[in-house]
């Protein structure tokens, strides 16, 4: 059935979906994200699965807040991700028989515009035009983004506040929005992937330590570094290959950007 829900916690997101389903569920869905300090959802999902419902990359649950997501069987587990510790170090000629690095800029932004609205109603741009990302000398060319910002001079800051906005509270709200596309989205640093193929020696005592790779699991931060290119990067495991014949991973993928792959 579908889902309607506006700005409500990510638990009762969780629980809205889970009551959509047409069919009863045989496990649990557990979260320990249930409260509004992790922010809201609002979202309208129509005739899709319960999976599509809680990882698709624009409307999920798990992207929308950046959770860990893990499965036992029937029991899904979303969970708040704390920073960890790296699990593993991987060492290209070592215990990989091959890394593919790419970095992409195509979504990068180091400059932003934030745009309102003045008391007239015409576009309303900060004094200094716009606000800078602390990484813009790193690149070759400046990436620019126009940012509309909710809020208008002499009118509420929310409806049934009573609240007004003022210019310079307005220009205040403009430089924050526009800051929070560097330090909470990261468009300022471009995507790196790094694609490795393991080779799983033999069982021999010499390389008994390459075991954990084995262990890998989704969201867990490596360490990739090729001394020949000059690569050390921590990224998370965004995708796994797993060989069913011979019952062992044979590939991951790496990725400090793994939402929005």
């Amino acid at each position: 059935r579908d889902v309607n829900v506006t700005d409500v916690v990510p638990a009762m997101a969780i629980g809205k979906i889970t009551e959509a389903f047409m069919m009863d569920y045989k496990g649990n869905i557990a979260t320990n994200i249930a409260d509004d300090s992790f922010g809201t959802y609002t979202g309208t999902i129509k005739r899709k699965n319960g999976m599509f419902c809680l990882t698709d990359p624009d409307t999920g649950i798990v992207p929308t807040f950046e959770a860990r997501f893990t499965r036992d069987n029937w029991d899904l587990f979303i969970m708040y991700k704390a920073s960890l510790d790296p699990a593993y170090e991987i060492r290209y000629g070592q215990n990989v028989n091959g890394i593919i690095w790419r970095v992409k800029t195509d979504k990068l932004i180091t400059r932003v515009v934030p745009v309102a609205k003045a008391e007239n109603g015409d576009d309303l741009y900060l004094p200094e035009n716009y606000v800078d990302s602390s990484y813009i000398s790193n690149y070759p060319a400046i990436y620019m983004e126009a940012l509309n910002v909710k809020g208008q001079v002499g009118k509420e800051t929310e409806t049934g506040s009573g609240t007004i906005w003022t210019e310079e509270d307005l220009f205040d709200e403009m430089r924050a929005k526009a800051q929070e596309r560097f330090s909470v989205d990261k468009v300022d640093i471009p995507v790196t992937e790094v694609t490795v193929q393991l080779e799983m020696l033999s069982n021999t005592a010499e390389y008994a330590w390459m075991k954990g790779l084995e262990n890998l699991v989704l969201y867990d931060l490596v360490i990739v570094k090729d001394t020949d290119i000059g690569l050390s990067v921590q990224l998370e495991v965004s995708e796994i290959e797993y060989d069913c014949i011979k019952e062992k991973i044979t590939g991951l993928k790496l990725t400090n950007n793994i939402y929005n792959e």
